[in-house]
């Protein structure tokens, strides 16, 4: 299972393995709503309960956050 994650033009497609560390990444980046929002999709993707259901299988980001994410993700060997 992987997530995709977009910026409408390039996609990165990130195993399920790796959702949990880059949220654990992007939590330490900001409390910004938007940066919360990525990271509470990352989570529950992996880790739907009652209350949150199942993510979708696609996150749509800005260019500048995906940019972000893809320097982590690539930093981190998350591949």
């Amino acid at each position: 299972m992987t997530l995709k994650i977009t910026n409408g033009v390039d996609i990165i497609k990130l195993k399920d393995k790796y959702c949990v560390p880059l949220e654990l990444a992007i939590n330490k980046i900001s409390n910004d709503k938007d940066w919360v929002a990525i990271g509470d999709h990352l989570y529950y993707f992996i880790y739907p309960n009652t209350t949150h259901l199942k993510s979708s299988d696609t996150l749509n980001v800005t260019e500048e956050i995906f940019n972000v994410i893809k320097n982590i993700i690539q930093t981190n060997k998350f591949i």
